[in-house]
C-alpha cells in the first residue's frame, strides 16, 4: 500500500509538470504579436489561437491571423489554420486544405534534417539543426533550435511557442516583407519577448475575433490557379476592384509589375519566365491592402 501511495504521489506531481511543458500552445487565448518590415516600414501583425474544431475525429486548435493598417489599427481577422500536437510534434492543418503536414518536431537533435513542406505550397524545404539550447520561458525550461535551411534563410524554433518567423510560418521570407515575431501573450498577458527592450503591448485576447465580426468566408482572398504552371495562370479572388500584381524571383528580384481593374478573374501569362519558384505579391488598389503573397511553381 505504501508503494501505491508513493507511485501516487509520484505521478501527481509529474502530471502538471508534463503538461506545462507542451511543446506547442493548445489553449485559447494563446496569441503571438509579430511584424512585417517591408521597404513601405512596418506592419504589426498577430495571431490568435481560438477555440477548436473535430476534423475527422482529430481535435484541433484554430488560429486567426490578424492584420492590421500601417498605423496599428485594425483590418481584419480571418481563419488561417487549425493544429494539434502529437508529443513532441505539432501538424498544422491549413484553411481550406485537406491535408495536415508537419509544422515543427521538437525531438530533433543536433545535426538533424527535417523535410518540411510550406502551408500553401507543395514544395519542400530542408532544415538542417545547427545547435540547440536552454533557455527559460515563463519559469520552465525551454528548447531553443537554432536551424540553416535549403533556402539560406535561418529560423529559431521555441519550444512551447514556435518560429521567431511565426508561429505558423515556415521561414520562408518574403522578399521586401521579412515577418518576425515580437512576443507570446497568455489571456492578454505578455509571457515571453524575444528581445527584453522591445515593447509589446499587452491585452490581445480572443475577443478581438467576436468584435471584428469574424467571417472566414468573407475575408479578401487571392488565390491562383493552377499551381505549379506553364504558359499561364489564373488569378481569382473576392475583391472587387482594382489590383495590383507584382512578380518577384526567388532571389527577390522584381520581374515585373501588373495592374488588373478587376480582381475577380484576371489571366497571366507565364511562358516568359524561366522554369523555378516566383513570389506573386497581391494587393487591392488603390490603398495596396490587404497585401498577399503567394508562392507559385513554374514547371514545363
Amino acid at each position: 500500500m505504501r508503494l501505491s501511495l508513493r507511485y501516487l504521489l509520484f505521478f501527481g506531481w509529474l502530471l502538471p509538470a508534463t503538461l506545462a511543458a507542451q511543446v506547442f500552445p493548445v489553449e485559447s487565448g494563446s496569441a503571438w504579436r509579430g511584424i512585417v518590415y517591408g521597404l513601405a516600414g512596418p506592419i504589426p501583425v498577430a495571431t490568435v489561437m481560438c477555440g477548436d474544431t473535430t476534423i475527422n475525429a482529430i481535435k484541433y486548435n484554430k488560429s486567426y491571423q490578424i492584420n492590421y493598417g500601417f498605423d496599428g489599427t485594425f483590418y481584419n481577422s480571418f481563419y488561417r489554420a487549425c493544429t494539434r500536437v502529437q508529443e513532441q510534434k505539432v501538424w498544422v492543418l491549413a484553411n481550406g486544405a485537406t491535408e495536415e503536414i508537419l509544422l515543427y518536431d521538437f525531438g530533433v537533435d543536433i545535426n538533424d534534417t527535417l523535410h518540411l513542406k510550406f502551408l500553401d505550397l507543395d514544395a519542400v524545404i530542408d532544415y538542417y539543426v545547427e545547435s540547440i539550447e536552454q533557455i527559460m520561458v515563463d519559469g520552465q525550461p525551454r528548447k531553443k533550435i537554432r536551424f540553416q535551411t535549403s533556402y539560406g534563410i535561418p529560423d529559431i524554433w521555441i519550444e512551447g511557442i514556435g518560429s521567431i518567423m511565426g508561429p505558423l510560418d515556415r521561414g520562408f521570407f518574403v522578399v521586401d516583407a521579412q515577418p518576425g515575431f515580437t512576443c507570446y501573450l497568455k489571456n492578454g498577458d505578455v509571457i515571453f519577448k524575444l528581445e527584453e527592450t522591445q515593447p509589446c503591448e499587452s491585452g490581445l485576447t480572443c475577443d478581438i475575433i467576436s468584435s471584428s465580426g469574424e467571417a472566414p468566408t468573407q475575408a479578401e482572398t487571392f488565390k491562383v490557379f493552377p499551381n505549379p504552371a506553364d504558359a499561364g495562370i489564373w488569378l481569382k479572388s473576392n475583391v472587387p476592384d482594382a489590383i495590383r500584381l507584382e512578380i518577384f524571383s526567388a532571389n527577390g528580384q522584381m520581374i515585373s509589375a501588373l495592374q488588373f481593374p478587376n480582381g475577380h478573374l484576371a489571366h497571366v501569362a507565364t511562358g516568359s519566365l524561366e522554369p523555378g519558384l516566383y513570389l506573386f505579391k497581391i494587393a487591392r488598389l488603390p490603398d495596396l491592402l490587404p497585401q498577399q503573397v503567394i508562392k507559385v511553381v513554374v514547371a514545363r
